[in-house]
């Protein structure tokens, strides 16, 4: 969650209150289909995730989980946005148009439950869906009829008179009572939650501090996570608000019976919607092939890789690799050990020490020989220069 100031808070801890309470915690952070293989492996303790991905964690790597502390109770949430002139005006009048949306395996199933549950109909079979990532632009350029997107991706067709005439959020309040049921929090297996009770109090009540600070203090908690995540200040204030993380009560900071009863439901829906299953993709839910190049560029990602070398471990043709994982993951392999490289990079600068490391170094340390490059995709990346996250 880089974009979470409670979480960038929560890296910084500069009140050094789980260290003073005898934990060493090591945040990092990963996209969500690597941050599930990695927990699957057995390499995360505690990961935030969205509850929809506790079932798909039972089923691909056999773990009973433990959904315990929400980070937000998000309410407005994915929304089918028209052009002002569309004579839509509710989903029933989208029923077989086009619809462009984020490709959804790199969802969660919230859009997939709220149609089913709001039409009977899977959303692949409600719309002619076409999966994007340039959904916004569809519908501007008149390519498709409605675009299904979340904050702050809709910021900009709002501003262009875009209106809503769908919302994930209101269709859950009206199915199951609750707007928020699905929002990302804090998950461990089961067997860690029972074996580790005092970590897992301790947690819970730092971060209830850490969101009581920014509550009555944002510019601190904004200042620090933005110091750590490299994500400026205007946008953690932006994903505060959006979150609604000024006005949480003490009450949404907690996991009820009620939210656990209607995950049973959802889960239900997104059974029936194919987001969970055996053969579902996305988040948590990897093939064999992708998951063993994912850990082999974990491990080594220094090794100055090519296509065929990975395709080869996994004892599979080269093309047949890149189309896992671009179906899968939405990237190609190579892409993906870039990223994982860069990862690598920042984490050595922000730990080092400006007067004994050089960003020449590091970045030759993890494959990057081209400065200028390297330093035009670092920007790109984390929004400031690798020279700024070394001096901090």
């Amino acid at each position: 969650m880089p974009f979470h100031p409670i979480f960038g808070y929560l890296m910084a801890d500069p009140t050094a209150t789980l260290a003073d309470a005898g934990y060493s915690v090591r945040f990092r952070v990963f996209r969500a289909a690597t941050q599930a293989f990695l927990f699957g492996r057995g390499e995360l303790d505690v990961i935030t995730t969205v509850p929809s991905l506790m079932p798909r964690l039972k089923e691909r790597y056999g773990i009973d989980t433990t959904f315990f502390f929400p980070m937000a109770r998000w309410t407005p949430g994915p929304e089918l946005l028209v052009a002002r002139d569309s004579p839509a005006q509710s989903i029933a009048d989208l029923e077989g148009k086009r619809v462009a949306i984020p490709p959804l395996n790199s969802r969660f199933g919230a859009e997939e439950a709220a149609v089913l549950a709001s039409t009977g109909g899977t959303i692949r079979s409600y719309f002619a869906l076409r999966e994007t990532d340039t959904a916004a632009e569809e519908v501007v350029r008149g390519r498709a009829d409605a675009a299904f997107l979340e904050a702050p991706a809709t910021a900009s067709l709002l501003e262009k008179g875009y209106r809503p005439v769908f919302s994930v959020q209101e269709a859950f309040d009206e199915s199951f009572g609750d707007p928020a049921v699905m929002n990302g929090g804090f998950m461990a297996s089961s067997d860690f939650v029972d074996r580790n009770p005092d970590f897992v109090a301790t947690l819970v009540r730092h971060t209830q501090e850490v969101w009581a600070k920014l509550q009555g203090d944002p510019a601190t908690v904004i200042s620090e996570a933005s110091r750590v995540s490299g994500v400026k200040p205007s946008e953690l204030e932006l994903v505060a608000r959006v979150l609604n993380l000024a006005r949480a009560t003490d009450k949404q900071m907690q996991v009820s019976e009620r939210d656990i009863r209607t995950w049973q439901k959802i889960f239900s829906l997104l059974r029936t919607s194919g987001f969970i299953g055996e053969e579902s993709g996305g988040p948590g839910a990897l093939s064999r092939t992708v998951r063993e190049v994912l850990e082999l560029i974990e491990m080594e990602p220094e090794r100055p890789w090519r296509v065929a070398d990975l395709a080869r471990h996994a004892s599979v043709a080269t093309r047949t690799l890149q189309e896992a994982f671009r179906r899968e993951l939405g990237i190609s392999p190579l892409e993906q050990l870039r990223r994982t490289r860069m990862e690598r990079v920042r984490r050595d600068l922000v730990a080092g020490d400006p007067r004994w490391t050089s960003v020449t170094e590091v970045a030759a340390r993890w494959g990057f020989f081209h400065g200028g490059r390297f330093a035009q995709t670092y920007r790109a990346t984390y929004r400031e220069p690798p020279s700024h996250t070394l001096a901090r």
